[in-house]
């Protein structure tokens, strides 16, 4: 492998381009990636050192409204946002200086959810599928422990009346348990699953899973971070941070 060369000014100029209204890196070559990832762990820095100064004033807002005892519903959810948002950049800060490279958010087959929580969302409903998957709690690094996305669905008969008012059965499903992790091992190389494993052992991805989902040929492993401020809702993929832990390529493919 081609050993990169030593950074200068120029690449740094280069990679970091800056408008009037805004700043973004551009790479095109591995020496420029390298670049680009040192700017990627200063800019988390920065926005670390913004976030906790937010976080402060926050609280220090919230002692003075219960002290005049003024309504402080807002400040405590703004303060739960905020704390959020502080172990989020935290742990893009941590995964950047462990050497893992961000990547394009793709579409992915969640296998590891890191929860706090000892049981999953219930959610009953009348359809299997709407049960399938759950969702991590965000946790700041090192807390909960992984589980599988999917929990173990338990389902019930029950004697419904219909809008015709007839008396018919339906079959109820809901969430009840949470399942170890579990890794599609057949045609994957135990390297890949090694990195798996020294990821889960972090605790700081909020969710790892697989790229292309389902298909399953030439995985990449990805780690993933939600934002909060995006999380549950439909900007919730747009505003997540993915993170390359891996790839297993097979070149009799090609042939």
């Amino acid at each position: 492998m081609k050993e990169i060369e030593a950074l200068t000014q120029t690449d740094f100029d280069r990679v970091l381009q800056e408008s009037p209204d805004s700043s973004f890196l551009v790479a095109v070559t591995p020496k420029e990636m390298a670049v680009a990832q040192t700017e990627l762990i200063d800019w988390c820095k920065k926005k670390k050192a913004e976030v906790q100064q937010e976080h402060r004033d926050l609280k220090e807002n919230l002692a003075i409204a219960a002290k005049n005892k003024w309504r402080v519903s807002t400040l405590r959810r703004s303060l739960t946002l905020s704390e959020r948002r502080r172990s989020f950049y935290a742990k893009i800060h941590s995964a950047l200086s462990q050497g893992y490279l961000i990547i394009p958010n793709l579409p992915m087959e969640l296998l590891a959810i890191r929860v706090q929580r000892r049981v999953p969302t219930r959610k009953e409903n009348t359809s299997f599928g709407d049960q399938k998957l759950q969702k991590p709690d965000l946790l700041p690094e090192g807390a909960g422990a992984y589980v599988s996305a999917e929990p173990k669905i338990f389902e019930e008969t029950r004697s419904i009346v219909n809008s015709k008012q007839e008396v018919v059965d339906q079959k109820v499903y809901w969430a009840e348990e949470f399942q170890d992790v579990a890794f599609p091992v057949i045609g994957i190389k135990p390297v890949l699953l090694q990195a798996a494993e020294q990821a889960l052992a972090l605790k700081v991805f909020d969710a790892i899973g697989i790229v292309p989902p389902a298909e399953r040929y030439d995985p990449i492993l990805v780690g993933r971070l939600y934002n909060p401020r995006g999380f549950g809702t439909w900007a919730e993929e747009r505003k997540c941070v993915s993170f390359f832990l891996g790839w297993w390529f097979n070149p009799r493919a090609l042939e």
